[in-house]
């Protein structure tokens, strides 16, 4: 086996492995770890350009870590999921039913959302889940099979280390009148009543939000960014 085949069956296994950590600090830590080896060893690649990821998010569900916010999937490690608010690279699913609801004591499921890129040219950003999503799938063959070289995927790229990522607070926009609702629907898919508005809370105040501290985007980039509903990181905003 080669060294890049090596280090891409490495981080398959680092998404396979449960992530059953009660507390909240050590969840935190955990997620760092996680999230900053895929920052920081890893590249996305697609028509023959590479990006770095320098903005991303962590998301995960299970027993122990009953984040409600979390989009539900059921898929192997390492996949590209697509949901209504962007794209994740998936932690491996565990997802139990009873009567057609997730089962909320026997199910996990996760992955990383990606907020942002940088192409390795170090002057196109690409700021924004949406727009990250927009720019990888933009452009395939719709007569016949594409190639490759059309689909974006992971390649090993050291670019730094975990000094090298600051942690935040996630972005999650919603007004407190229409928390209640959103708690509804959220615990809607599951067996039995997994969060209330102060679990929700609770949970937006994690810092699960990951960010290069050692680039920052140009001012056009990130005042585009900073508009509603994606702002940019405090990280990139700071004097």
């Amino acid at each position: 086996m080669n060294e890049e085949l090596k280090k891409l069956k490495e981080l398959k296994e680092r998404l396979e492995s449960p992530l059953n950590e009660a507390s909240k600090e050590k969840m935190e830590d955990k997620a760092k770890e996680i999230v900053s080896n895929l920052m920081l060893n890893y590249v996305i690649t697609k028509g023959g350009k590479e990006y770095e990821i320098i903005e991303t998010e962590f998301y995960y569900y299970s027993p122990s870590h009953q984040d409600i916010t979390v989009y539900d999937r059921d898929m192997d490690s390492g996949r590209f999921f697509f949901h209504q608010s962007g794209l994740d690279i998936t932690f491996k699913s565990q997802i139990e039913r009873i009567n057609e609801k997730i089962d909320s004591q026997k199910s996990a499921f996760g992955g990383i959302l990606i907020r942002a890129l940088r192409q390795m040219d170090g002057k196109t950003f690409i700021l924004g889940p949406i727009n990250c999503v927009n720019h990888l799938w933009d452009n395939f063959n719709a007569l016949e099979e594409p190639s490759v070289s059309e689909y974006p995927y992971l390649r090993p790229n050291s670019i730094g280390n975990i000094e090298c990522i600051t942690a935040e607070k996630r972005h999650y926009p919603i007004d407190d009148a229409k928390k209640a609702d959103k708690v509804k629907s959220l615990n809607a898919k599951f067996d039995k009543e997994v969060g209330k508005i102060e679990d929700l809370n609770k949970w937006l105040e994690c810092k699960y939000r990951f960010v290069r501290n050692d680039i920052k985007p140009d001012e056009k980039s990130l005042k585009k960014y900073n508009r509603k509903p994606y702002p940019c990181p405090k990280t990139w905003i700071k004097s």
